[in-house]
């Protein structure tokens, strides 16, 4: 409905949208492979005209930039609207009330 927001997905970054190598270590912006999980981007872009989609992270050694430089080198950074670095604001996911009803 035009006026109304669009509802927001979360999503989680490592293994979910992005392969987590377990053998780099640092900010994955430097690692010297990354890999989109299969069928990532396809929903991203089916999904995004109709929500707010949102990458949430208890990432603790990358920034907001070096999670967005990331996501730009496999392309899916044009997919997501916020990126939520849950280390930032000394939260997790994983605590009760972090996460919206329509989170994925």
């Amino acid at each position: 409905m035009p006026g109304h927001p669009k509802p927001c997905l979360l999503f989680d970054w490592g293994d979910t949208l992005m392969r987590d190598f377990k053998e780099y270590t640092g900010p994955m912006k430097d690692w010297p492979r990354l890999e989109v999980v299969p069928g990532a981007a396809e929903m991203l872009a089916r999904l995004h005209p109709d929500w707010m989609l949102a990458l949430a992270t208890n990432a603790d050694v990358s920034s907001e930039v070096d999670i967005r430089l990331a996501l730009q080198r496999v392309d899916l950074d044009r997919w997501l609207d916020r990126v939520l670095l849950f280390q930032a604001d000394r939260l997790q996911k994983a605590l009760p009330g972090i996460l919206p009803i329509y989170s994925v």
